[in-house]
């Protein structure tokens, strides 16, 4: 009759154990496809790049004087990324 009892309260133990398991892989599903869904829509962060050139689109000797009426010439390099 010992016998009977323990395999019925192992039976019961191995139901609420295969219970447990499954909600926590469930769980575990939901939560991961989460992160998934916010790595697809969320995006990459970007970056600026701003330069000055000179007439040569160069990032030297830059004019150092200038009057009025006098044209200076330069580049302004904006890349977005």
């Amino acid at each position: 009759m010992n016998e009977k009892s323990n395999k019925k309260d192992s039976n019961i133990s191995n139901k609420h154990f295969e219970i447990l398991l499954k909600v926590c892989l469930v769980i575990g599903i939901i939560i991961i496809s989460g992160f998934i869904i916010y790595y697809i829509f969320t995006p990459e962060p970007g970056y600026v790049t701003l330069g000055i050139l000179n007439e040569d689109r160069r990032a030297e000797n830059y004019p150092t004087e200038a009057s009025v009426n006098e044209s200076v010439f330069f580049l302004l390099l904006l890349k977005i990324i």
